[in-house]
């Protein structure tokens, strides 16, 4: 009978020095992650999520380019030239997608897309200068002025960023639920660099 006392404390004894073990090991490895999560979700907070989505290729013509929380998917807006390179003054804004989420496929805007989402409505404002004014017919209170440069009569788009005229290079929008053809926007944030300094600029607004 003692015998078998013993015997069952021994591995009594043996059992939670191997359950102390595994409980110590589990913690420490569940410390590591969380810590790991706690070191990414600060670092994520010091990224801009915009900052985290691709930068479509270089293109002369590019004037700017719109993303979106709902996907990677990407919509460009390009200078729309003749064949003899100047301006097309009918429709001088270009716009296609870059499907990031579909190889990178480019495709055209459907006819809804460019009535109600990412089409834009043109004006000519400046015959001389041959300037433009662009609105998003998605969002008509933001006025994007087209306008060539003096060397090489590159077209670039301008805007107004927290106050200064800056060279517009994104829009980023941030969805937070809603339907497709009425979401929630947290928030536009428009990225630019500033004509003087050439320093990157960025706005946050509510829609």
């Amino acid at each position: 009978m003692g015998l078998k006392r013993t015997y069952f404390s021994k591995w009594q004894s043996i059992f939670t020095s191997v359950v102390k073990l595994y409980g110590f090991i589990l913690v420490f490895f569940l410390g590591i992650v969380v810590k790991g999560q706690e070191v990414i979700k600060s670092n994520t907070h010091r990224i801009a999520i915009s900052d985290t989505f691709p930068t479509p290729p270089e293109n002369i013509h590019r004037l700017f380019y719109i993303q979106r929380t709902s996907n990677l998917h990407t919509v460009i807006y390009e200078t729309n030239y003749n064949k003899d390179s100047t301006i097309n003054e009918f429709e001088p804004v270009k716009i296609y997608w870059i499907r990031y989420g579909n190889k990178g496929e480019i495709l055209p805007l459907t006819p809804v897309q460019r009535k109600f989402a990412y089409g834009v409505n043109t004006m000519l404002v400046d015959k001389e200068k041959k300037m433009y004014k662009v609105n998003l017919v998605s969002f008509k209170k933001l006025d994007i002025y087209l306008m060539p440069s003096k060397i090489g009569k590159q077209y670039h788009a301008y805007v107004t960023i927290n106050g200064k005229m800056s060279l517009l290079t994104k829009i980023f929008i941030r969805i937070d639920g809603g339907t497709l053809f009425n979401p929630n926007v947290d928030y536009i944030e428009v990225t630019g660099k500033n004509i003087v300094t050439k320093h990157k600029v960025v706005e946050r607004f509510k829609p």
